[in-house]
């Protein structure tokens, strides 16, 4: 009788083994290729965990969702780019009624509130249409006693009334596909 070294480090010896078992762990070996995609898997929801680990640590603060994702991904030592391309973002600093859904799942993931990220889409696109500066807007939300977040959203309902018909019809859009996080 030969013995053989099975996965797991067991010594099996082969006769001993019947056939249904030998055809078991035959078929149970994976390709490389699928082992490469697994471990893939496995780091992209680590590095998802710890951009959501350090987002917990922080409260809301008036800044676009781009500044805030990179922000996050340099405190948690995280590589954006294949967090980016999981959830299929070509452009964090420009929400469009394309992107808007997938930005939405990814600032959920991270563990913003649908809340937080109406509002940090509504600031981006606000920004990214030349219409108010992060500093600005941080700026007005200490001039009044209301929390963070409804300084922000007051300040963005002040400058979105001042939008042309094309702007606030593509900021809709924009709103109208992030319906959850």
């Amino acid at each position: 009788m030969v013995d053989n070294e099975q996965e797991g480090g067991i010594p099996v010896k082969e006769s001993a083994m019947p056939v249904w078992v030998r055809n078991a762990l035959e078929a149970s070996r994976v390709p490389a290729e699928f082992r490469q995609r697994c471990h893939e898997a496995a780091m992209l929801a680590f590095d998802i965990a710890r951009l959501r680990a350090e987002r917990e640590r922080l409260r809301f603060a008036v800044v676009p969702l781009a500044e805030w994702v990179r922000g996050l991904a340099e405190m948690a030592s995280v590589s954006l780019a294949p967090v980016l391309a999981w959830f299929g973002i070509a452009d964090l600093e420009t929400p469009t009624p394309v992107s808007a859904g997938r930005l939405a799942r990814l600032a959920g993931e991270i563990g913003f509130s649908l809340r937080e990220v109406r509002n940090l889409l509504r600031l981006s696109f606000a920004a990214a249409s030349g219409y108010v500066s992060a500093p600005l807007l941080a700026a007005r939300r200490g001039e009044t006693s209301l929390g963070e977040l409804d300084a922000c959203e007051a300040a963005l309902d002040e400058i979105e009334a001042r939008y042309p018909d094309h702007l606030r019809a593509e900021l809709g859009a924009i709103l109208r596909e992030v319906r959850e996080v």
